[in-house]
């Protein structure tokens, strides 16, 4: 019985010590105009959203959200009439965010981030839930 447990443990160890040779190495993209130029946004929005909520002055806009228009996508395919509306859309409504009356503030600014929803909903689905936290209650 010694003798067997003995093997046992002697092949488990054995076992263990050996490498994995099927170790798979990660290879990361880099990430596209796009995605860099939507965090860059996220980013901001949370400060735009902040300083709304706070009657607090949101500075002038800023021109890099036109680049929407232009950053390279991950998926050119994503590139369609429908999103053009949208981020038509997101542009129009932040630049009010920005330039329009302070009593409309919030409302150019939920509509700007419902715009980002309208958009994930039929190209990219995951950030939906971080942009929803975006709006203003």
């Amino acid at each position: 019985m010694t003798r067997y447990l003995l093997v046992f443990l002697g092949s488990f160890l054995c076992a263990c010590a050996s490498e994995n040779k099927n170790t798979k190495e990660f290879v990361y993209a880099e990430p596209s105009e796009m995605a860099v130029l939507m965090q860059q946004m996220f980013a901001k929005m949370q400060e735009t959203k902040e300083n709304v909520m706070h009657q607090k002055d949101i500075g002038p806009f800023p021109d890099y959200i036109k680049n929407i228009h232009s950053a390279t996508l991950t998926n050119a395919t994503f590139k369609s009439s429908d999103f053009r509306k949208l981020s038509d859309t997101y542009v129009q409504y932040m630049v009010k965010t920005y330039t329009g009356e302070k009593s409309q503030r919030k409302e150019n600014f939920n509509t700007a981030v419902n715009s980002c929803v309208q958009c994930h909903e039929i190209f990219c689905r995951g950030p939906i839930p971080k942009i929803k936290k975006l709006w203003i209650n």
